[in-house]
């Protein structure tokens, strides 16, 4: 019974032991299929990721498959075989003009960035002049008239006086007129020119020599006079002494009148006693052994005080009326007073103690006493002359000194305390003068300006007449009923490059219901000779307008032909060939320079021009700004290294003179400009000069190719934006290309152009025209040199013996005089 009924639950466990294990391997075999198909799932995805990135990659710019790659090479290849081939062309251009922007957008009521400037700047300066009230103490005008309004009641025959000695009641014993002291070109301008180039001289001589002898001290305290580095520095200021002499005994300047022998006499006083000074306090038996940092400034003191009294003479300079006048307030001239009076005790009181057998180097601090009243005098003026609140308590040390004349400096020229300034924006106030610009625009031009203030630009005139630039639609409508529609300019050309020569003829044709005008003008271009030949019957009337004693005559020009050529050392110096190869080449290499993204394949399925011309394919070609002048970049520098390569080759062709070194180091420096940047630089400089100046140009064009790959055509649409006025000038030229000629209407004047062996010479014509030009260039300068013996020698010289002469003379120097009078 036992053993049966443990059979019994065995058999009921096992079911569920093998449903579970069923189960089990089930999910087991899902699983499996799981992983299974993700991994499938990736790998489909990866090669997909991987297909997607090879075909990205081939769209890449260095992938000979990316179709801009493809695009590039097909044109330049097409372009290489193009330009040393020999071909015909026929070009026809026209023209249109239109609005820029929408009337209704959003820059509809707007101005350029530039306009707004300019009309910002003009604004801000009326505003500035209509406000401005002259500080000054006095004018020109007050000066010389009693009454300045009607310049009546002359005041020239008073006394010249400074500003202090005028407001003192001094007079000096050999004043001058005011008439007189304000003429530059008088005796007595003469002579104060003189004096104050002479004191100037000799200041600069004692301070340069004053600096060494810092240095010497610096570097050996303990030096003396007894060093030959002094004695040289010393002997330097004792020559200047002596030039100084000189030109005062040469130029009679102490006998001179007004201020001139005061102001001399002065400065050779402060001359002695620097010298004095030094001599002192580099003694070799002097008390101060060595001026190391403590006592330096003892020996600085000799300068201090020479810097003292040489102010003297520059606060006498701001004094004179023709320095104050039209420009010093009488606050300034009134604190300039102030001081020379604290800088006129100071050198009083350097007199009294040499004169009472006092030095520099025994009596130090009563020559340091007497320099700091001086500082503190100097306090007492800028406290008493200025708005500033400047109040310091008075210094007792020349230790001191350094930092109360930084603090003298800044109450008198700076801001004070630094708490006191105001850090202003530089763009506040323009923005500001824009705002009232704009606000005010209308009433511009009534801006009504003080009566003698006369402004940079009147009223709002550039304003005005920036808006009046503007070009309306029913100008531009005007314009191409009238101009543009009825315009054309035909090209017929053949060039051959073997032979490095090319022909055009250039036709400007307007037709209209009620005009018809044709004007031709034929060029030939021969590299291989350096000739250039012109057919100038259409440009004859305009060169007789202009230059009619150089106009060539009707017999003269027998076939209107006129030739220039190149003399035979430029020809050898500055070879043409080079240059039309460097060109040629320099074009197509700048091709290869763009970037591939500006080689776009276009469709022409419905392109007349194309079907015309039969063209199977074209290429587009972009030249924004930047374009451009990268393109012209690469050729300038293609050129100008071709030249150099020149150069370097034939050295013997240059040594001919200096026009051929003139002409090799000017390729020289060509050369190394072009290794200073990079042709994209000029693409950018291109950007910039079209971002600041208000104008925009594109250019595009479109290369035709036939099923050979060769080039039978090109069609150029260009649009030259001028912001300032609005308008847009389109371009659209259609160019043929053909083997053989053209049959057109002016097929029969451009085969018969040049036919002929007889031509004008050109080349001498304006040899002579530029030979005239110097000629009379050089009689005016010697016209003039003759005026300026007259005015070395008088009228009383042999240069005028006889009467006609004199009275010439006379005349010139009443007319010399008449035009001073009205210049003072």
């Amino acid at each position: 019974m036992k053993i049966s009924q443990s059979s019994g639950r065995f058999k009921t466990l096992l079911k569920p032991c093998v449903l579970f294990v069923g189960a089990a391997m089930l999910a087991a075999c899902q699983n499996t299929s799981t992983i299974s198909g993700s991994h499938t799932a990736n790998l489909a995805q990866a090669n997909l990721a991987s297909s997607h990135a090879a075909d990205a990659r081939a769209l890449f710019s260095d992938q000979a498959s990316s179709p801009i790659v493809r695009n590039k090479a097909m044109l330049t290849e097409a372009l290489a075989a193009h330009l040393s081939s020999e071909r015909h062309t026929l070009g026809t251009y026209h023209y249109k003009a239109a609005n820029i922007g929408n009337p209704d957008g959003i820059d509809a009521s707007a101005d350029t960035l530039l306009a707004s400037a300019i009309k910002t700047y003009e604004h801000k300066t009326n505003q500035d002049i209509q406000g401005y009230e002259p500080d000054y103490y006095r004018s020109s005008v007050d000066y010389i008239y009693a009454d300045s309004d009607s310049m009546d009641d002359s005041l020239s025959e008073l006394p010249y006086l400074r500003y202090d000695d005028e407001q003192l009641g001094r007079t000096p014993d050999s004043t001058v007129t005011r008439g007189e002291g304000l003429v530059f070109e008088s005796d007595y301008g003469t002579k104060r020119s003189l004096a104050n180039s002479a004191i100037s001289s000799f200041h600069s001589c004692i301070a340069s020599a004053s600096y060494e002898i810092d240095n010497l001290v610096r570097d050996e305290p303990n030096i003396s006079t007894s060093k030959q580095a002094v004695k040289d520095q010393l002997k330097a200021i004792s020559d200047c002494q002596k030039e100084f002499n000189q030109s005062v005994e040469d130029e009679d300047l102490l006998s001179g009148s007004g201020y001139i022998s005061s102001d001399v006499a002065h400065f050779r006083g402060c001359a002695l006693n620097f010298d004095k000074g030094v001599r002192q306090v580099l003694a070799p038996n002097r008390q101060t052994k060595s001026y190391d940092d403590d006592s330096y400034v003892y020996y600085d003191l000799v300068y201090m005080d020479y810097f003292v009294c040489n102010e003297v003479d520059n606060f006498n300079r701001g004094l004179e009326p023709w320095s104050y006048l039209n420009q010093t307030s009488e606050q300034d001239l009134k604190l300039i007073a102030a001081r020379k009076e604290c800088a006129l005790t100071h050198q009083a009181g350097v007199q009294e103690l040499f004169a009472r057998g006092k030095s520099y180097d025994k009596n130090k601090e009563e020559f340091a006493d007497n320099y700091i009243s001086y500082v503190n005098c100097v306090d007492g003026v800028i406290k008493d002359n200025t708005d500033k609140e400047y109040d310091p308590e008075p210094i007792s040390d020349l230790s001191e000194v350094a930092v109360r004349a930084s603090e003298q400096y800044s109450a008198m020229y700076g801001y004070g305390d630094y708490d006191d300034y105001e850090p202003q924006s530089g763009i506040s106030p323009w923005f500001d003068a824009y705002k009232s610009m704009k606000t005010a625009q209308k009433e511009e031009s009534e801006l009504r300006l003080p009566t003698g203030q006369i402004p940079n630009i009147f009223g709002g005139i550039l304003g005005s007449m920036l808006n009046h630039m503007k070009v309306s639609p029913e100008q531009v409508l005007a314009q191409n009923l009238y101009r543009y529609d009825n315009t054309a300019l035909t090209v017929l050309s053949h060039h051959r490059p073997q032979q490095r020569q090319s022909k055009m003829l250039y036709s400007m044709d307007y037709y209209s219901p009620t005009a018809e005008q044709s004007i031709q003008l034929p060029v030939l271009l021969d590299f291989e000779q350096s000739k250039a030949k012109a057919d100038v019957a259409a440009l004859l009337p305009v060169i007789a307008i202009l230059t009619p004693k150089h106009a060539p005559l009707p017999s003269e020009l027998p076939d209107q032909e006129m030739a220039f050529t190149l003399p035979n050392d430029l020809h050898n110096q500055l070879p043409m060939t080079v240059i039309y190869d460097a060109t040629q080449k320099g074009v197509l290499n700048a091709f290869n320079e763009l970037d591939g993204d500006q080689f776009t394949a276009i469709d022409i399925s419905d392109d007349k021009f194309a079907k015309e011309i039969g063209a199977s394919r074209a290429i587009k070609v972009d030249f924004d700004a930047y374009g451009t002048g990268q393109f012209m970049g690469v050729i300038i520098k293609h050129i100008g290294n071709t030249l150099k390569s020149y150069v370097d080759s034939h050295p013997e062709v240059y040594e001919q003179g200096d026009k051929g070194d003139n002409i090799k180091r000017a390729i020289d420096d060509l050369a190394i400009i072009n290794d200073g940047y990079h042709t994209r630089d000029l693409g950018g400089l291109m950007q910039i000069i079209e971002g600041i100046l208000p104008m925009d140009f594109h250019q595009a064009n479109y290369f035709y190719l036939n099923r050979q790959g060769k080039i039978v055509g090109m069609q150029v649409i260009g649009r030259f934006d001028d912001a300032m006025q609005q308008i847009r000038v389109e371009t659209v030229g259609q160019v043929r290309y053909s083997n053989t000629p053209f049959k057109h209407p002016l097929n029969d004047k451009f085969t018969n152009s040049f036919s002929t062996a007889e031509e004008f010479d050109g080349a001498a014509w304006l040899s002579d025209i530029t030979q005239e030009a110097k000629l009379k260039k050089q009689a005016l300068e010697e016209r003039l040199s003759y005026e300026e013996l007259y005015d070395e020698y008088g009228e009383d010289d042999d240069l005028y013996g006889d009467v006609d002469g004199a009275a010439a003379a006379d005349e010139a120097a009443a007319a010399a005089a008449a035009a001073q009078y009205s210049q003072d």
